[in-house]
């Protein structure tokens, strides 16, 4: 039986994908990253475009952006009402999946988007698909330092990408949907997922652990270390915290630097060859992980052992 013209199914395939909406209306295309994420999510680096002056179209996912450098005006305005603001530092605008409108943009503008479907952010605060409703608001430019600095994170590692840099992202990511639901959704109160009140139990905490230490050449997501204990991405990563005193990313990255310096104490090695034991693709990006972590480059380690 085909379903109604107005029925919410159809509505949503209807919807332009977002990234192709971006190129449409931008001038330049948006520096999407080759990784397709969880829920089909996709982040940009921070790259500049020129003015808009365009409608886009229902998108299918959300479009959340933060803005860097030189701020210019910027409104917004859907028939009903109209919002203005200056893209300054610290700030975001959100344009919800589904929601279309005219856009006045006075460039050059540095940004960086993130691509996010209704379905990651679900699964961020843990609620099942197609209950629990809820509904993004459209910000133009509005106030909120706290998401902005996460996608400046998102951004800085799709410039620079490291060995533990699908967790970090995959974690900022995370608490991104958690800030849009908290803080620029029509009812954050009740969509937002209560939090584990106590941390990892110590056999948890060392099956999570030894998995890790097996694994330090590959790319580890959260959703493997969640199942290994049994619970959400979201739960998982702040009892983790709470056991430990660190997100999971911190945690591997002292696992793979505990291994690099003992790795390293074997003169056969080279350092390209202990770079990638541990997870690294290039021995400077490693060079500069050991130097962050111990102090010291790599070289300088092992001529002071």
């Amino acid at each position: 039986m085909p379903e109604p013209a107005n029925s919410p199914n159809r509505e949503a395939s209807s919807r332009r994908a977002a990234i192709a909406e971006m190129r449409r209306v931008l001038d330049r295309e948006p520096h999407v990253q080759p990784e397709v994420l969880r829920g089909d999510t996709r982040f940009t680096r921070r790259w500049q475009h020129g003015e808009i002056h365009d409608r886009t179209a229902p998108m299918r996912e959300h479009v959340v952006m933060t803005y860097y450098g030189t701020a210019q005006p910027i409104s917004w305005r859907d028939g009903r009402q109209t919002q203005n603001g200056r893209t300054l530092a610290g700030t975001i605008t959100l344009i919800p999946a589904g929601h279309e409108a005219t856009w006045d943009v006075h460039g050059p503008i540095e940004v960086s988007h993130l691509y996010l479907s209704d379905l990651r952010l679900r699964q961020a605060a843990g609620l099942a698909a197609g209950r629990t409703p809820f509904e993004l608001r459209d910000r133009v430019a509005a106030a909120d330092p706290i998401l902005s600095r996460l996608l400046e994170i998102i951004a800085l590692e799709a410039q620079a990408p490291n060995a533990c840099g699908q967790l970090l992202v995959e974690q900022a990511i995370d608490l991104v949907s958690l800030q849009l639901l908290r803080g620029h959704s029509a009812s954050a109160d009740q969509v937002v997922a209560s939090s584990v009140r106590g941390g990892l139990a110590a056999w948890q905490v060392r099956r999570v652990t030894d998995y890790l230490r097996t694994h330090l050449a590959e790319p580890v997501g959260l959703d493997e270390l969640a199942a290994l204990v049994g619970l959400s991405r979201f739960h998982f990563c702040t009892a983790f915290h709470k056991a430990v005193g660190m997100p999971p990313h911190r945690w591997l990255t002292g696992l793979r630097m505990s291994e690099a310096k003992r790795l390293l104490a074997d003169n056969r090695l080279t350092v390209l060859q202990v770079a990638i034991a541990v997870g690294f693709q290039t021995q400077s990006a490693f060079a500069v992980a050991f130097r962050k972590a111990e102090g010291l480059s790599p070289s300088a380690y092992r001529r002071a052992l």
